[in-house]
């Protein structure tokens, strides 16, 4: 139940009492409870999990090297080089020509997203991507929940028994962004974060991403501290 703090006879807060969160309605049948509605999204989830983990993450780092972190290294001074955003496809995704051959934009597979990590090209999408469903991992990753494969009418995406079968691309790492090897302080989001233990911390705690368990989720991507993200996601085609 939500506290704040009550007045105390000179005006000034002291002890805590109890806001209303639940009250009863005098009806002619007796009373009745009731409780407010709890207002939910799509996002909420995906923002939680993301904020959890950068927050927990970034007080550990900040209260273990705040005696002797230097100025953190601007993360815009440095890219991949490669595109801003990969984007990536959906668990259980055929190959990148089968998809857009059988693909029949339905959309069935983002609506089955209890997150709402799945978006689809628009109309002025190059070429015959349109309306084919896709994921930018920075911004709300896969948490394999695989209710996307079991939906698609058409087969492109195929279901998955298991987490450590997916196969979206695999995670790198660019040192040259990434807190532990600039020795800007501790981190290990990504390894905290990975659900198929993909990422290990070596000296210095220092990530290192095991490709062979790697199922490309993006989760590591989504809660990397780093402005310009220091781990990705590259698909199959890029990896």
């Amino acid at each position: 139940m939500p506290l704040r703090p009550a007045p105390d006879d000179d005006g000034a807060h002291g002890r805590l009492r109890p806001v209303r969160a639940v009250r009863f309605r005098l009806r002619p049948g007796g009373a009745e409870l009731q409780v407010p509605a709890q207002r939910t999204t799509k996002r909420h989830g995906a923002m939680n999990r993301r904020s959890f983990v950068t927050a927990t993450v970034g007080l550990v780092a900040g209260v273990l090297t705040a005696r002797r972190m230097k100025p953190v290294q601007r993360s815009s001074r440095v890219s991949f080089g490669y595109a801003d955003v990969n984007y990536l496809r959906p668990p259980g995704a055929v190959a990148e020509d089968d998809l857009l051959a059988g693909c029949i934009n339905c959309e069935l597979c983002g609506q089955a997203c209890p997150i709402g990590c799945i978006q689809f090209f628009t109309d002025d999408a190059k070429g015959v991507r349109a309306h084919t469903p896709y994921i930018v991992a920075s911004e709300i990753a896969c948490d394999l929940c695989l209710a996307c494969t079991t939906v698609c009418p058409t087969g492109v995406l195929v279901p998955v028994a298991a987490k450590k079968d997916v196969a979206m691309g695999t995670a790198v790492i660019e040192e040259r962004l990434c807190l532990p090897y600039l020795r800007q302080g501790v981190c290990g989001a990504c390894y905290t974060i990975c659900p198929v233990n993909a990422v290990r911390l070596e000296k210095q705690r220092h990530p290192k991403v095991d490709a062979e368990r790697c199922v490309g989720c993006g989760l590591c991507e989504e809660v990397c501290l780093q402005d310009v993200k220091a781990i990705r996601i590259f698909p199959p085609a890029a990896a």
